[in-house]
């Protein structure tokens, strides 16, 4: 599977890393150890996920965002699997959790990198 849009965050906790990476790999991703125990997990175009200490081919960096960081990852054109969906006129946002190609159509569409960054920016924690 082609991902489309490599990312990374920084998460400190190794539970929390542990999560984080099983929930790569359940969308998709195959894990690639780099530095075992570092705390930055990063996602490359090819579906490799990579612990790294270092930003690999310029990827966005999510900070410690972890929702964003998935958001990001879960990017693809082969399913809808745990994407982001945004309403024609950008009003509603809803993540899909199936796996086909069901939402996209007249009243919403896949939402960009972009806008997908930009509504984080902007939701309310």
């Amino acid at each position: 599977m082609t991902f489309t849009t490599p990312c990374f965050v920084r998460v400190e906790n190794p539970e929390k890393r542990k999560e984080l990476i099983e929930w790569l790999e359940g969308v998709g991703y195959t894990h690639f150890p780099f530095i075992h125990d570092s705390c930055l997990i990063a996602t490359d175009s090819d579906g490799r996920i990579w612990l790294t200490d270092a930003n690999r081919d310029g990827a966005y960096d999510c900070q410690t965002d972890t929702d964003l960081f998935k958001a990001l990852a879960a990017m693809n054109d082969e399913n809808d699997r745990e994407q982001w969906f945004v309403s024609n006129e950008g009003s509603e946002w809803a993540i899909c959790k199936k796996t086909l190609n069901v939402y996209s159509g007249v009243l919403c569409r896949k939402a960009t990198a972009e806008e997908i960054v930009e509504y984080f920016k902007n939701k309310e924690r």
